[in-house]
Order: structure tokens, then C-alpha cells, then sequence
């Protein structure tokens, strides 16, 4: 949600905090009182990297609010960052709002994902596979197939995460798979026969 405020370029945003850093500055070793706050903001449809700068004492009200997961509402300027060089939102105020409330599976016939993703593929996928298969155990579905691009990394993680699941009572069946790549290894020349003169 973007709405403008005011025509100083002052807006209000809402979202998720997607991932959040929080460093007190330092000067030839010693602290300087300031803190830099850095956290992404944004929903399914978008994101926006956001950056506070202040004193410690004052951030550190805030600084309670700025946790993963949260959703906030937050009041500033969309404006290039002379320190980043890249465009950032400067946070004036913000304000905690209510985490709406997680999608639900209705449907009383319930499906098994074949075909998922973790962030273990390159530039395909950003979500963890604890989060995915503690998803599908809400849901009451009763597996889900871990297929990543080309690697098994994820799979320990699986593993341990419906151990735990099962422990709860949410037991929950993974199926492990994989993308694969095959490469004929027997050369060309190999496959075919010459029937021509010698």
C-alpha cells in the first residue's frame, strides 16, 4: 500500500519486514552514539529497502518494533542515500500494526505439492524449507516434495523439520526430490555409424 501524504514527498507505506540489520556506528574505534538501521519492507507484490539514521537513545524505542515478520506502517521520503548510492526510504515514524491473519487451505480435499522450490535453487526461490513444510502441515495436507534445481541441500533441513512436526502430532510425509541435469557422457561420435566407403 503507497499512499501520498502530502505533495512535500512525504508518503506512508505498509508491509512485512522481509529482513532487517541493525549496526551502531563506529569513528577510529569508538562509538559515535548514532545507530543505522536497514530493513526491507513490503508485501507480494513489492519491496522497498527502508534506512534509519539517529541517535542510539532514540532508536532504541523503535528498535523493538523492527523484527522479521513484523508489519509496520511507516511515514518517510523515497530518496537516494548519499552513503548506499542506490535509492532507499528515509523512515521519519512508523507504527506496528497487526500481522493479518495467514492464508488458510479450505478445501476438505486436500493436495500434495509434487513440484517445490526452497532457497536452496539459485535465483528461484527465497523461502526456507521449514517454512514451507510447517505451511503445508498447517494446511493438513499429508506430504510435500521437495524438488529443488540440481541440489539436496535442503533435504536435512526437511528431515529435521517433520521430525519436529511429528513430534507436535502435525505428521507430515517429504518427498525428496530433485531437478536433475544429465549430460550424455559417451562422445558423438560414438552414436552413430559410418557406412561409407573405406
Amino acid at each position: 500500500m503507497i499512499d501520498v501524504v502530502d505533495g512535500l514527498g512525504i508518503i506512508v507505506i505498509a508491509g512485512e519486514i522481509i529482513d532487517c540489520e541493525v549496526r551502531q556506528l563506529q569513528k577510529n574505534g569508538k562509538a559515535t552514539g548514532n545507530t543505522v538501521v536497514d530493513f526491507d519492507l513490503g508485501d507480494d507484490n513489492w519491496a522497498v529497502s527502508c534506512h534509519i539514521f539517529s541517535k542510539n537513545e532514540k532508536i532504541a524505542k523503535a528498535l523493538p518494533f523492527i523484527e522479521k515478520g513484523n508489519y509496520l506502517k511507516v511515514r518517510g521520503e523515497y530518496k537516494m542515500d548519499d552513503y548506499a548510492h542506490e535509492f532507499k526510504f528515509n523512515v521519519l515514524s512508523m507504527e506496528k500494526m497487526e500481522n493479518p491473519p495467514a492464508r488458510e487451505d479450505n478445501y476438505p480435499k486436500k493436495r500434495v505439492e509434487l513440484h517445490l522450490h526452497t532457497k536452496m535453487s539459485a535465483k528461484d526461490a527465497i523461502t526456507s524449507a521449514e517454512d514451507l513444510i510447517k505451511r503445508a502441515a498447517d494446511w493438513g495436507h499429508s506430504a510435500i516434495a521437495i524438488t529443488d534445481h540440481g541440489v539436496a541441500q535442503a533435504f536435512p533441513e526437511a528431515q529435521g523439520t517433520a521430525g519436529k512436526l511429528k513430534k507436535a502430532g502435525k505428521d507430515i510425509k517429504v518427498i525428496y526430490g530433485t531437478e536433475a541435469y544429465f549430460i550424455n557422457d559417451v562422445p558423438l561420435w560414438k552414436n552413430y555409424s559410418y557406412k561409407g566407403e573405406t
